[in-house]
C-alpha cells in the first residue's frame, strides 16, 4: 500500500515536470534560430533553354549565350532561315557550344502546323550524323506544340529513340492556347497518359508555352494586358507535371510581333514577372522564345540581333538568371505542394483570371490570415525537415508597375527567412505577422520560423 502511494506521488509530481520539459522542447523546436536553417549546396540547377542559336558562327557570340546564364541552346535552322538538312552547320554549332561550355538540343521542324500544311513529320532517325559524338549534344527537340492527333506518331518515334539515344533528351514542348478544342484537363491527361508516362530518364519532363504579354489596339484605344487564358494553362501544366512526377518548364516571352498583339517586353519587370508566376507553380526550368531575332518579317528584335548585338532583353534575362542562381539551393530543397490565390476587387490593373482555376489550395495550416492590395499567387512548399515555404508574387500586368502590399499572419512563427528575388534576409514577426511591399514583379519566398 505504501509503495502504491509512493508511486502515485511520483506520478503526480513528475508528470507535470516532464510535460513542461516536453512542451519547452517542442517550443524550442518550433521556433528555430533562422541562422541554423541553411540549404545546399544541391546538385539541381534551373534548366534555362533558348530558341534560335546565334546566326554568327564565332566563339564570341556563343560565349555570350553562356554568359547570359543559358544552359541549353536550341539549334533551329528553320527559324533562322538556314536549311534544316544542313547537318554540317549543326555540327559547327555543336562544336561552338562545347567551347562555350553549354549544351544543345537539335531541333526538328515538327509542329501542329504540319497537320494544317499537310506536311510530313520528320524523325530524328533521318539524320545521317551521329550527334552523340559531340559533347555538347544533349538530345533532340523532337516536337513543338503537337495536336492530340499527332500523339501516336510521337509514341512510335520515341520507341525508336529508346533504342538509339536513351541517355539523351527526347524533348517535347506543349501548347495549351485557344486552339485546344477539348478541355485543357482532358488534353493534358491524354498527353500524360499516352506519352509522358511512357517517357524515361531526362525525357520525362513537361514543357509548355503560353505567352502572356499582349497589347490591344483599336483605333485610338490601346492598352497592355495579360492574356486571359495564360494562367489557366500554367496551372494545368503544373498540376499534371506534379501528378506524373515530372519537372515542369515554362517558356518566357522574349520577343514581340510588329503589330504588338504579342508585345515585346521592354522592362526588367516584364521578364522577371513571367518567371515569378511560374515559380509560384513549382517550375524547375525556363526557356526563352527567342534568343536570336527571327529571320522572318513581322517580328521585333529578341535578346540578340541577327548580327550578334545584345539588346536590353539579353541583360534582363541575364539578371533574372543571376537572381535564380542565388536562390536555387533553397528552392530545390523544397517540394512544391500547390498554389493558393488571393483574389482582390478587379481593377483596370488586375487580370481577373482566377475564375478559370480548378486546382487551387483553399487554405494552409500555417497561414492564419492573408490580405493583399492586389491579386496575388502564393505557391506552397515543404522541405524534408517539415519547414514550410511560401512563394508570393503579384498577378497584375507588370507593365503598369503597381506595388502590392501584403499582410500575412502565420501560426507559430516569431521570425521569417525571406528571399526577395534571390536575396536572403531575416525579419522579426510581430504576433506572427509579416507586412511587406512587393513590386509588380518581385518573387518573395518566405519561410516562417
Amino acid at each position: 500500500m505504501k509503495n502504491l502511494k509512493r508511486r502515485c506521488f511520483l506520478i503526480l509530481v513528475l508528470f507535470p515536470l516532464l510535460a513542461c520539459c516536453n512542451s519547452q522542447a517542442k517550443k524550442e523546436e518550433e521556433h528555430r534560430d533562422p541562422s541554423e536553417i541553411e540549404y545546399g549546396p544541391v546538385d539541381d540547377n534551373f534548366y534555362v533553354g533558348a530558341y534560335c542559336e546565334p546566326y554568327l558562327f564565332t566563339e564570341e557570340v556563343y560565349q555570350d549565350v553562356k554568359d547570359c546564364g543559358i544552359t541549353h541552346i536550341y539549334i533551329d535552322p528553320w527559324f533562322n532561315g538556314t536549311n534544316i538538312n544542313n547537318e554540317s552547320k549543326i555540327c559547327d554549332a555543336l562544336e561552338l557550344c562545347e567551347t562555350a561550355g553549354i549544351k544543345a538540343l537539335v531541333m526538328i521542324n515538327n509542329t501542329h502546323e504540319n497537320v494544317q500544311k499537310e506536311e510530313r513529320l520528320i524523325s530524328f532517325s533521318e539524320y545521317q550524323t551521329d550527334f552523340s559524338q559531340y559533347p555538347a549534344f544533349d538530345g533532340f527537340y523532337a516536337f513543338d506544340e503537337p495536336f492530340s492527333s499527332q500523339f501516336d506518331w510521337i509514341k512510335e518515334d520515341y520507341a525508336k529513340w529508346e533504342q538509339t539515344y536513351p541517355e539523351y533528351m527526347y524533348f517535347v514542348n506543349m501548347m495549351l492556347g485557344d486552339n485546344v478544342i477539348q478541355s485543357k484537363d482532358q488534353f493534358f491527361k491524354k498527353y500524360c497518359d499516352e506519352i509522358l508516362s511512357k517517357f524515361n530518364g531526362r525525357s520525362k519532363l513537361l514543357s509548355i508555352d503560353h505567352y502572356p504579354l499582349n497589347h490591344y489596339r483599336r483605333g485610338e484605344v490601346e492598352y497592355d494586358y495579360i492574356n486571359h487564358t495564360c494562367l489557366e494553362s500554367l496551372e494545368r501544366a503544373s498540376y499534371f507535371a506534379h501528378e506524373y512526377n515530372a519537372p515542369f518548364y515554362w517558356f518566357l516571352q522574349t520577343i514581340g510581333d510588329t503589330e504588338d498583339a504579342t508585345r515585346r517586353p521592354e522592362t526588367m519587370e516584364e521578364i522577371r514577372w513571367q518567371a515569378a508566376i511560374a515559380l509560384c507553380y513549382g517550375a524547375k526550368g525556363f526557356e526563352c522564345f527567342t534568343y536570336s531575332s527571327m529571320a522572318f518579317e513581322g517580328w521585333k528584335d529578341a535578346m540578340v540581333t541577327g548580327g550578334g548585338v545584345k539588346t536590353n532583353l539579353y541583360y534582363y534575362v541575364q539578371q533574372l538568371n543571376q537572381e535564380l542562381a542565388k536562390f536555387k539551393d533553397t528552392y530545390f530543397s523544397f517540394d512544391y505542394k500547390g498554389t493558393m490565390i488571393n483574389d482582390t476587387d478587379a481593377t483596370s490593373y488586375n487580370a481577373d483570371d482566377f475564375s478559370s482555376l480548378t486546382h487551387v489550395v483553399k487554405s494552409h495550416e500555417r497561414i492564419k490570415s492573408l490580405t493583399t492590395k492586389r491579386d496575388c499567387l502564393i505557391g506552397t512548399f515543404k522541405d524534408k525537415d517539415g519547414n514550410d515555404g511560401f512563394m508570393f508574387t503579384t498577378y497584375n500586368d507588370p507593365h503598369y508597375r503597381k506595388y502590392n502590399q501584403i499582410q500575412v499572419s502565420f501560426n507559430n512563427a516569431s521570425k521569417a527567412i525571406l528571399y526577395r528575388n534571390g536575396e536572403r534576409s531575416v525579419v522579426d514577426l510581430e504576433n506572427g505577422t509579416l507586412n511587406y511591399e512587393l513590386s509588380s514583379s518581385d518573387f518573395l519566398f518566405v519561410i516562417p520560423v
